[in-house]
């Protein structure tokens, strides 16, 4: 009797035991929800709506279970495709575009990685009038809050449907109204390159369309200019003319900037021969190296591209 009861405990223990291991592997598993009985409620444009405006932000609500959404738009309608305008994946739930005169149907789904929602789609016209009230450029090159190092700098645009000129400004603030006047000038480019900047800090640029019968509205964006480079990087170990076996840890003190390191370890005092060029997220690292006299340092860089000094720099023999 007390055999069959020990039987009874051990079988109960092992089925327990599987069911936990189960429930416990299934959690590893990520459900994503079923996105195809489902669709996006769409919040502006409304539908069927006509406007004199180029320029518009196509917005809906977001969907529970979607990781993105799928905008398309089509002209004159997705029945008779005369041309796809658009067909873009978007991470955020409104996305703004330039149409031009015509008439165009836009639609968005949810989708995720197993699925995808209903199309939900609308209408939309877009009148031939040569008004530029309301309306903005595209702006492409270069990004907003765009951080860099360079003197030179490309700025362009898309074409605004009824502009024969834009004007430009660049101004070292921080918004079009105030600040140093860099550049104002009237061109009929869509692209234009200024040199030789030497301010740091923020800068705003600028571009409005424009014709004979109005002018449209500035779009703006803003940028940092960083000529700064990141303090030498000081070297803690090994020490200089340090005699020693491989493998050889190497290390260095930190800082409180956002940089990255770059770890080069040469057999000449010029660094011209690498033996070890390696970008490090820590402050050491250690390499198996030969017999032999080497040289190294580290080279910090900022999120702007400036780079450290390379003057400070050890020698090390390998034995």
């Amino acid at each position: 009797m007390q055999k069959k009861n020990f039987i009874l405990h051990y079988t109960y223990k092992l089925l327990l035991i599987s069911g936990v291991l189960f429930i416990a592997s299934g959690c590893d598993d990520i459900i994503e929800m079923e996105l195809s009985d489902r669709k996006v409620y769409l919040v502006a444009p409304s539908d069927s709506v006509v406007s004199d405006v180029y320029t518009h932000t196509f917005t809906w609500e977001e969907m529970q279970g979607a990781t993105h959404y799928q905008l398309r738009i089509a002209s004159p309608n997705f029945n008779y495709i005369e041309e796809l305008v658009l067909d873009s994946n978007v991470s955020d739930n409104e996305y703004t575009y330039n149409l031009y005169p015509g008439t165009f149907q836009w639609g968005v789904r949810g989708v995720n990685g197993s699925s995808y929602s209903q199309w939900t789609v609308r209408t939309i016209e877009i009148d031939s009038s040569l008004s530029l009230i309301g309306n903005q450029p595209t702006l492409q090159l270069p990004f907003n809050n765009y951080l860099t190092n360079q003197t030179s700098i490309d700025f362009n645009w898309l074409e605004l449907i009824n502009a024969n000129a834009y004007q430009f400004k660049l101004v070292q603030g921080s918004s079009l109204s105030s600040g140093l006047l860099i550049a104002d000038t009237t061109i009929t480019d869509i692209n234009i390159s200024i040199d030789n900047l030497s301010i740091e800090g923020s800068y705003v640029w600028g571009v409005r369309g424009m014709n004979d019968l109005s002018n449209s509205d500035y779009a703006t964006r803003v940028f940092e200019l960083d000529l700064t480079a990141p303090s030498a990087v000081t070297l803690t170990a090994p020490a200089n003319n340090n005699s020693q076996y491989s493998p050889v840890e190497f290390s260095w003190l930190g800082t409180s900037e956002t940089v990255y390191d770059t770890l080069e370890i040469a057999t000449d005092s010029l660094f011209n021969n690498f033996d070890t060029r390696v970008g490090s997220d820590s402050l050491s690292y250690t390499s198996t190296l030969g017999t032999g006299t080497y040289y190294w340092r580290v080279i910090r860089s900022d999120e702007a591209g400036n780079s450290s000094s390379g003057d400070n720099y050890r020698r090390l023999i390998v034995q």
